[in-house]
């Protein structure tokens, strides 16, 4: 349940700093913990090999995407590629929410 309340606080610093530089998102994160140990455990929960997009970040997305759509909300995503590494891209996926894929070219 730890991680999941991590992932809850991110994504809640997320939307509510309108930025993906962790240092921002923790600034905006509930709870009284001071912003730079809250962006070491941010880095933590993200370097841990525990944590996959299947299992925490799937789900969240589909809840935001089904709630958006049960608005009858309009969902226009833009999205923007770079090479940022040898056999590596960065998908930028963004509708008011900035969303970050990481993966391999195939």
């Amino acid at each position: 349940m730890g991680r999941f309340n991590t992932l809850v606080s991110m994504v809640s610093g997320l939307i509510a700093s309108h930025h993906v530089s962790l240092g921002k998102i923790a600034d905006h994160q509930p709870g009284k913990i001071y912003s730079l140990s809250q962006v070491k455990k941010n880095e933590r929960w993200l370097d841990n090999g525990l944590i996959n997009a299947e299992t925490f970040f799937t789900p969240l997305i589909i809840k935001i995407i089904h709630g958006i759509i049960l608005q009858e909300k309009e969902l226009i995503f833009v999205i923007d590629g770079s090479v940022v590494g040898k056999g590596c891209q960065t998908l930028m996926l963004r509708n008011g929410l900035k969303i970050s894929y990481n993966g391999f070219i195939t």
